[in-house]
């Protein structure tokens, strides 16, 4: 009787091929994971015109226009898919409002949109080429555009008659 310290036969091969089956599967289960990319924050300060602004120069409030209703935060750059978003009641955002879990590393853009009581945007503003640092909070200060189109009239620009240069007429 010949005894074998391991087994012989087709159950022999079975258990060596079972182990290389289970660590190929587990090795291309894990491909499809991303390891998990460490985070700081972004702390988003709206910079916004004052009411009779219609320039660049004219003078700017960190406190939002009474129209404004809602604030939407984006952060996006190459390796954030999808961006990182975030909203804000305007009450809630008086001195900025932090946007937490913002994938370190530079190239971030911080884009915000303020919208009226009806969903209407009325301002956008783009910061570009920030970085946040792991476990830092990064303060960007965002210049708060009128998006023509769609604000109030009282928030329109002068607009001069060409005729009469000394008049100036306000645009409906």
């Amino acid at each position: 009787m010949n005894r074998h310290a391991y087994p012989r036969g087709p159950a022999a091969a079975a258990g060596p091929l079972a182990l290389l089956l289970l660590a190929a599967a587990l090795a291309l289960s894990a491909c499809g994971r991303e390891k998990p990319q460490a985070a700081g924050q972004l702390n988003a300060r709206a910079i916004w015109p004052a009411k009779s602004a219609a320039t660049a120069s004219a003078p700017r409030t960190y406190t939002a226009p009474a129209v404004v209703a809602k604030i939407t935060a984006s952060v996006s750059a190459a390796d954030i898919v999808p961006a990182v978003q975030k909203s804000f009641d305007t009450a809630a955002f008086p001195d900025g409002g932090p946007i937490e879990d913002v994938p370190a590393g530079s190239g971030r853009t911080l884009t915000l949109l303020a919208y009226g009581a009806d969903g209407t945007l009325l301002y956008k503003g783009v910061a570009a080429n920030l970085v946040v640092s792991v476990g830092a909070v990064t303060t960007a200060e965002v210049w708060m555009d009128p998006q023509q189109a769609t604000l109030p009239a009282w928030a329109l620009p002068m607009v001069w008659d060409v005729h009469n240069w000394d008049q100036a007429t306000w645009q409906n």
